[in-house]
């Protein structure tokens, strides 16, 4: 019997991931060029926790009087190897261009200490029709602009109210200064189990049949997670976040927002193989 196994801590840390746009989970250029120190956060390759183990079980060889039967009862290997990591750093994102340089590409959103779970919030307008004017709160037209402040863009707008105040994220609005670090949200963490059994058949001493059943995910675990390729030679690199860019978008009439479940699960993937050495 053989068994390898290793358990690696780490801790990675940057300013930027993602600049040629690999995911949505991670802003992909600062939210501020002027200060990239506000971008110093968990690198998307940060991988906090991560344990591997890998064994080979060669079986005792049977005793037996017939040749076949030594064939048949002989040469059985058990494969097999489990792999447990952490999730991958996110960071939560406003659908709007709170900082007003036309790019939305990593305005984060505002946290709210006091926030409850896993909820995000749009915003009402804080309104001031002018000096000695009444202050109203008013909410966004069809188009998302703010007209019943008086005008069709955010000219009166001196501030924004949270619809749901017990959100935990609050979505930033044009002007509001966000709150959230940079990939400072975790996805969900996988552990998976992947084993084999093999059966070698030999002619000669170095020339022998070779059948293999290969189970991946042998548990048939779901694991909601962002991570690509849940092997245990995978690395977490976010790219399933492309397909629901939804996830980390702080909004209140997103269904997705921080739900693990819109990505793939994964599931058992078995294999046969038949080999002939020589």
């Amino acid at each position: 019997m053989t068994i390898r196994a290793n358990y690696t801590y780490s801790h990675t840390i940057d300013n930027a991931t993602a600049e040629l746009f690999s995911t949505f989970l991670n802003p992909r250029r600062p939210e501020d060029a002027f200060n990239l120190g506000a971008d110093r956060g968990n690198s998307a390759l940060d991988v906090r926790h991560k344990f591997a183990i890998a064994w080979t079980y060669a079986l005792p060889a049977a005793h037996a009087d017939s040749g076949w039967m030594k064939a048949l009862l002989n040469g059985y290997e058990l494969n097999g190897a489990y792999v447990a990591q952490t999730g991958q750093p996110i960071s939560i994102l406003s659908p709007y261009d709170a900082n007003d340089n036309f790019d939305i590409a990593g305005d984060r959103a505002i946290l709210n200490p006091a926030g409850i779970g896993r909820t995000a919030t749009d915003v009402n307008a804080v309104c001031n029709a002018g000096p000695g004017g009444a202050v109203t709160i008013v909410s966004p037209d069809s188009n998302g602009a703010w007209s019943g402040c008086g005008t069709g863009d955010d000219t009166n707008v001196v501030g924004y109210v949270a619809l749901d105040p017990t959100a935990r994220y609050v979505s930033a609005q044009v002007g509001a200064k966000s709150s959230v670090g940079r990939n400072s949200f975790y996805s969900p963490g996988f552990g998976i189990l992947n084993l084999a059994v093999f059966k070698n058949t030999h002619f000669t001493e170095s020339s022998y049949l070779q059948l293999r059943v290969e189970m991946y995910n042998a548990l048939n675990h779901p694991n909601y997670t962002v991570a690509g390729g849940l092997s245990v030679f995978s690395t977490l690199t976010g790219t399933n976040a492309l397909a629901d860019p939804a996830y980390n978008l702080a909004t209140s009439a997103n269904p997705d927002f921080l739900n693990p479940k819109v990505f793939s699960g994964g599931s058992r993937n078995l294999q046969l193989v038949a080999k002939i050495i020589f």
